[in-house]
């Protein structure tokens, strides 16, 4: 039971009714929503609409920008440059040919998936390198201080005996 509810994806339908307070959305949340929503039949306007509401952080502005800028007619190819990740342009396509009229669902759950590999890969990679990144402040700071506690009594020693 313990490890269901330690790795348990909460749903859309929770992010949207919960009083804790969500600091940055992710693409992964943003999919679930977008996902969640037009599967209870919304309009993609809706849903898009009700994740801008919902979510926070710096995706969820440029998710803000782009539909204002889409909605008024603008060019939003500048917008997919501001993004380090694929999974993000590939988003904000996806929803260009969804308002286009295109069905864009399982194309959104596929992304899904792949957005949740990424994650775990960039994670994983990143957990290899933290004990290598762990031992510079070892070698700084603990094995200089280790070094004086041992040579100290040795080095009085040596001092007063001269």
């Amino acid at each position: 039971m313990t490890r269901y509810l330690k790795y348990r994806v909460l749903s859309p339908a929770t992010y949207l009714h919960t009083d804790e307070v969500m600091k940055t959305t992710t693409t992964t949340d943003m999919l679930e929503m977008l996902i969640a929503d037009l599967k209870r039949g919304k309009a993609l306007r809706d849903a898009i609409q009700d994740v801008i509401r919902v979510s926070k952080g710096p995706l969820q502005t440029t998710l803000k920008e782009w539909h204002q800028e889409y909605s008024s007619g603008k060019e939003v190819g500048h917008i997919h440059q501001r993004f380090h990740y694929v999974e993000n342009t590939s988003l904000f396509t996806l929803l260009e040919y969804g308002l286009q009229g295109y069905p864009i669902l399982q194309n959104l759950e596929t992304l899904k998936i792949e957005v949740a590999e990424r994650v775990r890969t960039r994670t994983e990679q990143r957990l290899l390198a933290l004990p290598y990144k762990m031992m510079i402040p070892l070698f700084i700071f603990f094995f200089p201080a280790l070094m004086w506690s041992f040579l100290a009594p040795f080095l009085r020693e040596m001092l007063n005996g001269f």
